[in-house]
C-alpha cells in the first residue's frame, strides 16, 4: 500500500478517491453487495447508516495533509452534524488517511485530540472505531478486496479499469444509435416497451436469447433502451460480431489496455446475472478461427453468462443452425416486427406528412430506419416516385452528400466502399483509412456514417443498412460492368458478407420480374466455370422468389440430371435458407418460406418412381415440414401422396419394413394432409375392414393403430 502512488494516481483528487476508498472498504467489512443510499451533499455521514445485529453504523472518511491533532475540531462538527441528522446512529466508523499519534505524556496512550473526540461521540451516544492505515493494511490484503487496493494503490490496470473500459466500449457502440426520429421540431418516438419488457423478462430468467429483426427495424435501438434501464441493474457487456474475429481470445479484451480472458471473467464473476452481447451476430459465420468463439462461449456458458445475440432475419436459419451446431446453446427468439400499416398511417397522420403513393415504397416505411431517412429528406422525395429512386436519393444526400466541390461527393463514396470492401476481405470491424483522403473522412464521421475507434487506430461504418447499400453498389456496378460471367463473380470474390449483397441485390430484381436477371441465371447456372458455393447462391435466391416455377420448369433436365444431383441439393438448401425458424421453450418451430418447396415437392412427385422410393432418408424430412404448416393445397397432397405411397408398400410387399422413426414422421405427413387425402384414406380404411386386417403383420397396421391410439 503506496500512498505515492495513490498521490500519482489521484492527484488533486486524494480526497475524492479516500472517500471512495472508505466507501467500498466499509461496504465490504458489512458484507454488502448492493450499495448503499446516500443524498447529495449528505451532512454528517457519508451515506445512510447500515443496521447490523440490531445496531446502525455510519461513516466518515477524512483525508487530511496536515495532522489529525489540527482538525480535531473538525472531526467534532462531523460527528455532532452525523448525530443531529442521525438520531438512530450507534457506531461511526472513521477512515483517516494518517494513524494516530501516541501520548507524549508516559502514563498516557491515547493522545488528548483523541480523547477529546471520543467524549464528543460518547456524550452524543456514538461510539467511535477508528479505521487508520494500519487497518486497511490488513483490510487489502484480503484476497476478496484486492480490487480495492489495485484501484487505489497499483498504477498497472485492474479490474476497475476492465470495468471502466467496457462500460465506455458499451456506450461507443451504442451512441450513435437513435431511439428517437426527428421530423422537423417534433421527435417521433415507437412505444417498444413491451418488446424490452421481454428481454428484461427472460434475462431474469438466465435464458439466452436471439433479438431477430428486418435490418433497421430498431433491433439496436431496443436492446439500447433495455440497456439504458438496466445496466446499473446487471453488467451488460457489448460487442460487436466483428469484434470477436482475433487470432487470440485475449485480444477480445485488448480495448485501452491489455487484458486477459480470464481477468474479464474474474471481474464479474461474483455477480449473479450479467449478459454478454453479440450484435450483428450473423457475422459470427465470417470469423475464420471457430475455437477462440467455441472457447468463448464455453467459458461464459461456464461462468453463469446469459448470451444475447441480435441479428437480421433474413440470417436468423443460418444463426440458429450455427449455434446448435457448435455451442449446443439454449435460447430464445424475441421477434421485432416492422410497425403496422396502419401504425405508419397513424404516425403520418399526427405528424402532418404525406406518405408516399407507390403501395412497395409505403411498405418499406415500416422499416423504421428507412421512416427516418424519408422524414429527414422529406421535402426533396418525389411522392410519385418509386422506392428505387427513394433508395438513390439517400445515396446521394447521405453517402455522397450534395457538396460537390473537388468531387468530395465521389472522394466520399470511394471512402465507403473501400473500407467495405476491406471489411470484406479481413473480416475485421475496424478498418485502417490511412491511405484514404482525409477530408471525405472526417466529413463521412461528421455525418455519422462512419465512426472511428482510437483504441483500434480504425474507422467502422455505424449501420449495417450503409453497409448493405455499399455492398449493394459494388455488386451493381460489378454487374452493369462485366464482360463475361465467370469474371463478374471473381471480381466480386468470395467473402462471405458480399455473397449474402449478392443473395439480396439478386432477390430484388427477381421480385422486379427483370428479362435481364433471368437471362444472367440461366447463363451463370450451367457455366462450369462458376463455384458450387456461387451456384448454392443463385439457388437460394430463386428458391425464395416467384421465379421458381419458370427456374424448374426450364432446367427439369439438369436438376434430375446425374441421380438428381442438382435436386438433392436443393433438398438441402430449402431446410437450411428457405425456412423461418423460431424457438420457444426450446422447441424450435420450422416454417417453410419460398415458392420453391412447392415447386420441388411438385417434381418429386413427377419422378416418384425414379427418385423418391430410392431417396426417402433426404426426402421424408422437406415433406414433414411442409406439411406442419401447411394442411391443404396441392402441394401438400403431393407430400400426402408421396407418404402415403411408403404404406402402401405394407399391402403390396409381403416382408416390407419402415424403421420406426421414419415410420412415425411418414405418419405426421399423411394425418397433416389428410384434408386433401380422402378419397384415398377411405380405399384403405374399406380394405382394412373387409379384409379384417387386425393382426399386427397385417398391411395398414401401422397407420389403423396410430388413428386408434390417438384419435
Amino acid at each position: 500500500m503506496s500512498w505515492k502512488i495513490f498521490g500519482v494516481k489521484y492527484d488533486k483528487r486524494e480526497m475524492w478517491a479516500f472517500e471512495q476508498m472508505s466507501y467500498l472498504l466499509f461496504c465490504a467489512e458489512f458484507n454488502n453487495r448492493v450499495g448503499l443510499f446516500r443524498y447529495k451533499n449528505q451532512t454528517g455521514i457519508e451515506t445512510e447508516p447500515i443496521k447490523k445485529d440490531g445496531k446502525y453504523y455510519g461513516f466518515q472518511s477524512k483525508f487530511y495533509t496536515n495532522s489529525i491533532a489540527d482538525n480535531k475540531d473538525d472531526i467534532i462538527d462531523s460527528i455532532k452534524k452525523a448525530k443531529s441528522k442521525n438520531k438512530q446512529l450507534d457506531e461511526l466508523l472513521l477512515y483517516i488517511n494518517q494513524e494516530l499519534s501516541e501520548s507524549t505524556t508516559k502514563s498516557k496512550k491515547k493522545p488528548q485530540y483523541q480523547l477529546d473526540i471520543e467524549k464528543v461521540a460518547k456524550t452524543a451516544g456514538i461510539s467511535i472505531q477508528w479505521r487508520v492505515p494500519s487497518n486497511f493494511e490488513l483490510q487489502l490484503s484480503l484476497p476478496e478486496n484486492k480490487y480495492i487496493n489495485d484501484i487505489f494503490f497499483s498504477l498497472d490496470p485492474n479490474e476497475g479499469d476492465l470495468l471502466d473500459e467496457i462500460f465506455k466500449h458499451n456506450e461507443n457502440i451504442l451512441k450513435a444509435i437513435q431511439t428517437e426520429i426527428t421530423f422537423g421540431d417534433k421527435k417521433i418516438k415507437i412505444d417498444r416497451s413491451s418488446v424490452v419488457e421481454s428481454i428484461a423478462n427472460a434475462s431474469q430468467k438466465r435464458k439466452n436469447i436471439i433479438i431477430s429483426g428486418e435490418g433497421g427495424c430498431g433491433k439496436t435501438a431496443i436492446f439500447k433502451e433495455f440497456y439504458n434501464s438496466y445496466f446499473k441493474k446487471m453488467p451488460i457487456c457489448v460487442f460487436k460480431a466483428n469484434e470477436l474475429n482475433v487470432n487470440h481470445i485475449n485480444d477480445i479484451f485488448h480495448i485501452d489496455h491489455k487484458f486477459t480472458f480470464a481477468q474479464f471473467l474474474n471481474a464479474y464473476k461474483d455477480e449473479p446475472l450479467k449478459i454478454f452481447v453479440i450484435d450483428s451476430a450473423e457475422k459470427l459465420a465470417e470469423i475464420s478461427n471457430n475455437e477462440i468463439l467455441t472457447t468463448l462461449i464455453q467459458k461464459l456458458k461456464e461462468n453463469a453468462w446469459n448470451i444475447i445475440f441480435t441479428t437480421r432475419y433474413a440470417y436468423l436459419n443460418d444463426l440458429t443452425f450455427h449455434i446448435k451446431e457448435n455451442y449446443q446453446l439454449p435460447f430464445d427468439v424475441i421477434d421485432v416486427s416492422l410497425i403496422s400499416a396502419e401504425e405508419l398511417k397513424s404516425i403520418a397522420d399526427e405528424f402532418k406528412f404525406s406518405l408516399p403513393h407507390n403501395q412497395k415504397f409505403i411498405e418499406r416505411l415500416r422499416n423504421l430506419f428507412y421512416l427516418r431517412e424519408y422524414v429527414q429528406q422529406y421535402s426533396n422525395i418525389d411522392k410519385q416516385g418509386n422506392y428505387n429512386g427513394f433508395i438513390d436519393l439517400l445515396w446521394k444526400k447521405r453517402i455522397q452528400n450534395t457538396v460537390t466541390k473537388d468531387n468530395l461527393h465521389l472522394e466520399r463514396e470511394k471512402c465507403i466502399i473501400s473500407i467495405a470492401k476491406q471489411r470484406c476481405e479481413t473480416g475485421r470491424f475496424y478498418i485502417n483509412a490511412d491511405s484514404l483522403p482525409q477530408s471525405p473522412l472526417f466529413q463521412l464521421k461528421q455525418d455519422e456514417i462512419l465512426g472511428y475507434d482510437d483504441t483500434h487506430n480504425g474507422y467502422f461504418i455505424t449501420h449495417d443498412i450503409y453497409e448493405e447499400w455499399t455492398l449493394n453498389k459494388i455488386v451493381s456496378r460489378s454487374f452493369s460492368n462485366y464482360s463475361n460471367t465467370k469474371d463478374f463473380f471473381d471480381d466480386l470474390g468470395n467473402s462471405l458478407p458480399i455473397r449474402r449483397a449478392f443473395r439480396l441485390w439478386l432477390s430484388d430484381h427477381l421480385s422486379e420480374n427483370s428479362k435481364e436477371i433471368e437471362s444472367f441465371i440461366q447463363g451463370a447456372f450451367t457455366n462450369i466455370e462458376v463455384t458450387q458455393f456461387w451456384k448454392d447462391e443463385i439457388l437460394v435466391s430463386v428458391l425464395l422468389s416467384d421465379y421458381s416455377e419458370a427456374f424448374f420448369n426450364f432446367f427439369e433436365k439438369d436438376i434430375i440430371a446425374n441421380d438428381f444431383k442438382i435436386l438433392k441439393r436443393i433438398l438441402f438448401l430449402l431446410r437450411i435458407a428457405c425456412t423461418d425458424i423460431s424457438a420457444i421453450q426450446n422447441i424450435e418451430i420450422i416454417k417453410p418460406k419460398g415458392k420453391g418447396w412447392e415447386e420441388a415437392i411438385s417434381l418429386i412427385h413427377k419422378h416418384k418412381s425414379d427418385f423418391f422410393d430410392n431417396n426417402l432418408k433426404l426426402v421424408l424430412p422437406v415433406l414433414t415440414d411442409w406439411c406442419d404448416f401447411n394442411k391443404t393445397g396441392e402441394t401438400t397432397k403431393y407430400a400426402g401422396l408421396l407418404a402415403l405411397s411408403v404404406i402402401q408398400k405394407t399391402e403390396t410387399e409381403e416382408n416390407f419394413y419402415i424403421h420406426e422413426v421414419a415410420e412415425e414422421n411418414i405418419l405426421k405427413v399423411i394425418f397433416n394432409a389428410a384434408n386433401e387425402l380422402k378419397t384415398e384414406l377411405k380405399e384403405i380404411f374399406d380394405k382394412v375392414v373387409s379384409n379384417t386386417w387386425t393382426e399386427h403383420r397385417d398391411p395398414y397396421e401401422g397407420l389403423c393403430s396410430k388413428i386408434l391410439e390417438k384419435p
